[in-house]
């Protein structure tokens, strides 16, 4: 008998142990047991399952609609079980902050006039009269959702997609519109939302808070030299007061914004450290402040978004089929790559955009059309077609040394998503009152739904590949 030596003995250890935690994975499975062994079924089904860990095995959970069984993600099938049971009326957006009164009654345009023998305070005051932004610099510190009614109704450029905060502002657009029922826009939802466009736009907003910090500063200066104005000398005192208001009211929107900087970074350092501490090695990310969990969220919601873009729906930007692609898959998806994988995710959305290039829409009608071709094989057809999905990002992922796993994953979970949006009765929204362009159908059926699902599911997977790091 061959002794072992010291290294197959480690060697037999860590297989034993990969053996172990390893799981095989299947997005569904047939409540009919038959149906595997079907002849146009068999070859097809045999293929589609992949080796997972138990970690990632925790990540779905089971679901069951129309004799079968599925196991998706939790967050997107918790968003599908809220999606086919619809409650409450139709959302509405949270209160208007009240925050910045003193800067919403103050009225630059109204500033007394000064003496001639005052030219340099006069000049000053002259410059802030033409300050039109005065009160929306403080309100959006806590309003930043404010800035989605910059844009004309339903325009989308290149350059404004190719940022977060513009790809954002463009879907959210139309969104206000959609009657999308309270249990899938809750009040929680949100002032998540909120938090988030805060992060995002963290720059944007301290820049105004710092110019109404410049104005108010401006103003105390002038009003020091109190012989240059023409107002009587209560007149004068009630501005002094009210300056001093504006000052406390603005440096409140600084320190608003500057803990929530503060605390998000705090946060996002020790995600990161966590990776690091893992023996993964994790690439330089943007948005400093924001935590692995808002990155989750938000490249979960803006994917989902996108891909319903582009099959068409929402804003009526074009009918042409590559421009979608382009504009609302390749652009979209490299921006959320590198959102949560830095350069690393540079190149991401090619790989995405060239997965759609095999047409799915043979099988997207889960068996209600073509009466030669079932449900079963529609749903094993087209959970074979999500594997083409994500097949060029996961050679380009698995090079740059980062598991595939949780991408093969979702893009197994492509059948099962439009499969449920076929058989759990998911209603249609739309844009009430609102037929003409920009706007178009919002979510008319099954396939608009599974677009939706399904590009969840892509963006969950995206990101957590990304963030756990690479060898």
């Amino acid at each position: 008998m061959k002794t072992l030596t010291k290294n197959s003995i480690v060697l037999l250890l860590m297989a034993f142990s990969l053996s172990v935690s390893a799981e095989v994975y299947r997005s569904f499975e047939f409540q009919n047991k038959s149906l595997e062994s079907r002849s146009d079924i068999a070859d097809v089904y045999a293929g589609l399952s992949t080796e997972i860990t138990k970690e990632e095995a925790s990540t779905v959970r089971k679901l069951n609609v129309a004799s079968v069984d599925m196991y998706i993600f939790h967050e997107v099938a918790d968003l599908m079980e809220r999606a086919s049971h619809p409650m409450g009326k139709p959302w509405t957006a949270l209160e208007t902050p009240a925050l910045c009164e003193a800067h919403k009654s103050f009225n630059l345009q109204a500033l007394p006039s000064l003496k001639n023998s005052c030219p340099f305070s006069k000049l000053v005051f002259n410059s802030l009269k033409k300050e039109n932004d005065f009160f929306l610099n403080c309100q959006n510190t806590y309003q930043p959702e404010l800035y989605v009614d910059e844009i004309p109704a339903g325009e989308v450029k290149l350059n404004r997609i190719s940022h977060l905060p513009g790809l954002i502002q463009t879907i959210a657009w139309p969104l206000r519109f959609m009657n999308l029922p309270e249990n899938l826009v809750t009040k929680e939802t949100l002032i998540k939302m909120r938090i988030l466009f805060t992060k995002i736009r963290m720059e944007d907003l301290q820049e105004k808070v710092q110019r109404n910090k410049e104005i108010i500063s401006k103003l105390m200066n002038a009003l020091e030299h109190e012989r240059c104005f023409e107002i009587s000398s209560s007149e004068l005192q009630n501005l002094k007061q009210q300056v001093n208001q504006l000052k406390r009211e603005i440096e409140t929107a600084d320190n608003y914004l500057q803990k929530m900087d503060e605390e998000g970074r705090r946060q996002a350092e020790i995600d990161r450290e966590k990776v690091l501490a893992s023996g993964k090695t994790r690439a330089i990310l943007p948005y400093p402040n924001l935590t692995d969990s808002d990155r989750e969220y938000i490249t979960m919601y803006v994917s989902s978004i996108m891909w319903r873009l582009r099959g068409g729906g929402v804003v009526a930007r074009t009918d042409t089929t590559q421009f979608r692609r382009i504009f609302y898959t390749w652009r979209p998806v490299n921006l959320l790559a590198r959102l949560n994988g830095g350069d690393d995710g540079q190149g991401t959305g090619f790989r995405i955009f060239l997965g759609l290039m095999k047409m799915w829409g043979r099988y997207f009608d889960m068996g209600s059309y073509a009466p030669d071709e079932d449900r079963y094989f529609d749903l094993t057809k087209m959970t074979e077609r999500g594997l083409f999905q994500v097949k060029f990002a996961n050679k380009f992922l698995e090079r740059n040394g980062y598991s595939t796993n949780l991408m093969t994953m979702a893009g197994l979970q492509m059948g099962p998503l439009y499969y449920y949006a076929t058989y759990s009765g998911m209603r249609t929204l739309a844009y009430p009152g609102k037929k003409e362009p920009p706007f178009r159908e919002a979510i008319g059926g099954s396939t608009d739904w599974g677009e939706l699902l399904f590009g969840a599911n892509l963006g969950i997977a995206l990101s957590r590949t990304f963030l756990q790091g690479h060898d």
